[in-house]
């Protein structure tokens, strides 16, 4: 149990120095890629504690909680700027508390989502996105505008009209708000 906590440890400690990259050279990844890393391109299946400069990753992508809790709420103080500084996710995810410029595919989410664009199935316990295509399931569902299908304990969808912008069990939206 010590050597698990002690390899906690150092991952975490990685995760961090991962903060100081700064360079903005394009580096492709091909089939594995682990955390800290200088790719902005991962085929196949990526590994980390958090992604702390955008990427593309094309596959699996598995996430684990890191310095991701202080970027979170760094995040939510600022509120508007996802669509230039996050990943974007072609596949599957699977992480605690995302924050991504776009996914396509399934997101797994185990806690609290921040994404601006989502085309597929989203998973979890709070799930939030801007433009969503497809359906969200979980306890607490939100969208602004979209072609989405909510399930959940509670739904909302921001372009729906009033009486059915927050609707408990399941929610939808079939078409997308004309953008003049």
């Amino acid at each position: 149990m010590k050597q698990i906590g002690l390899v906690f440890f150092l991952l975490l400690l990685f995760q961090a120095s991962a903060f100081t990259q700064t360079d903005t050279v394009e580096v492709n990844r091909n089939v594995i890629s682990l955390f800290p890393t200088k790719a902005t391109r991962i085929n196949g299946f990526c590994f980390s504690l958090s992604h702390n400069k955008p990427r593309t990753i094309n596959g699996l992508n598995i996430e684990f909680p890191g310095a991701r809790f202080t970027e979170y709420w760094i995040y939510m103080l600022s509120r508007n700027i996802y669509p230039e500084r996050f990943s974007t996710i072609n596949g599957m995810t699977i992480t605690f508390n995302p924050i991504y410029n776009k996914v396509n595919g399934l997101g797994i989410i185990l806690f609290v989502s921040e994404i601006y664009e989502f085309n597929g199935v989203v998973i979890g316990a709070f799930n939030g996105v801007k433009e969503m295509k497809g359906l969200q399931i979980g306890l607490f569902n939100s969208a602004s505008d979209g072609k989405v299908v909510q399930i959940g304990l509670m739904n909302r969808i921001e372009s729906n009209p009033k009486p059915f912008k927050e609707l408990p069990l399941i929610n939808m939206r079939l078409k997308k708000t004309k953008q003049d």
